[in-house]
């Protein structure tokens, strides 16, 4: 959850008065991938002691094969894609391995306490820094960031919120929604109703009064914030992503078969975010191979709607499809997205 928290010198940007410093952000970062490497090594010797693979992840496996394939065919970012596709293909063994030896209910508690702490040390630094960044952005380099890992622990939470006492999940749901609403994120905003959706049916009194009070407050009351979460309609066209996607086009454009290789984004399209995932894959891959990746990974997200799982992890995966729109998650592990997942 520390991950992205390095501030970014961008001169269309005016760096946050308050933030953590970097070298713990970047610390943590070296923290996380040596997890990542623990967590990988556990699964092999699950997989080693018990000759068992759970079949309901292969989809995901096999798709982040095809970028392995098409790494090593052009010789291109081969480290990036084959840790991808070994923390992916192992990373969800070995903590399945852990899980199982431990209490869910004490594991459950623990995770809320950190995740609490987590979104109340955003909460401050949002308030420190709201004078000159109104869209906030927690501890994070920017709010989009934020805005999806606030949709991507909201999903924990409710995933847990049987072993929680409902009054502090209610709570904590009242004040990830705020917090959302406030990064200006649109389509952190979508995914996030969308995720709440049996929730609201669920707790319908509480969520009719939540709505109130923000049709109160932000329609009504005399208030400075910003509804930007609202204009989906503009969500293209006043960010910038529009003349971003263009350049990807023409990449597209001029190698549909075979794309650009796993570097293209740079080489081709001149930036290190496309803020599209669907995009990024086919400027990498080409037609042919994003056809193959895009049909194993979103057969995964149907495979995992037709499965006998919580309901809240079905509809975070489902918003994902909507998430890829905005951003490159789908080729990274640095965001919280990549170990959420």
């Amino acid at each position: 959850s520390l991950l992205g928290t390095t501030q970014v010198d961008d001169d269309l940007k005016i760096l946050k008065t308050y933030s953590i410093p970097d070298f713990f952000g970047e610390g943590v970062y070296f923290f996380y991938v040596f997890l990542l490497i623990v967590f990988s090594l556990i699964g092999l010797f699950s997989l080693y002691k018990n000759l068992y693979f759970n079949r309901s992840v292969l989809l995901l496996v096999l798709a982040y094969m095809v970028l392995v394939f098409w790494s090593l065919v052009t010789s291109s970012d081969q480290l990036r894609y084959i840790s991808i596709f070994a923390f992916i293909f192992l990373c969800p063994v070995g903590i399945l391995y852990l899980m199982e030896k431990v209490d869910f209910k004490s594991l459950s508690k623990y995770l809320f306490t950190i995740l609490v702490s987590l979104l109340l040390l955003s909460l401050f630094f949002s308030i420190l820094n709201f004078p000159t960044h109104p869209r906030i952005s927690g501890v994070y380099n920017n709010p989009n960031l934020f805005g999806m890992w606030l949709f991507s622990i909201l999903s924990l939470l409710l995933y847990i919120e049987k072993s929680i006492n409902n009054i502090f999940i209610l709570l904590t749901v009242a004040l990830i929604v705020v917090l959302v609403i406030l990064t200006g994120s649109r389509l952190s905003f979508v995914t996030t109703c969308l995720l709440l959706l049996p929730f609201i049916f669920k707790h319908r009194v509480f969520s009719l009064l939540v709505l109130l009070v923000f049709t109160l407050y932000f329609f009504i009351g005399d208030n400075s914030f910003s509804l930007r979460v609202t204009d989906v309609g503009s969500a293209v066209s006043d960010s910038g992503r529009i003349d971003i996607w263009n350049r990807a086009f023409q990449c597209i454009d001029s190698e549909p078969l075979v794309g650009h290789g796993m570097f293209g984004h740079i080489n081709c399209v001149n930036i290190g975010n496309i803020h599209n995932s669907y995009l990024r894959i086919v400027v990498m891959l080409g037609f042919p191979l994003a056809f193959i990746f895009f049909t194993l990974f979103l057969g995964f997200i149907v495979k995992v709607t037709m499965m006998q799982v919580n309901l809240y992890i079905k509809f975070y995966f489902l918003g994902l499809p909507l998430l890829f729109f905005a951003e490159d998650y789908i080729v990274g592990i640095a965001s919280p997205f990549f170990p959420i997942l």
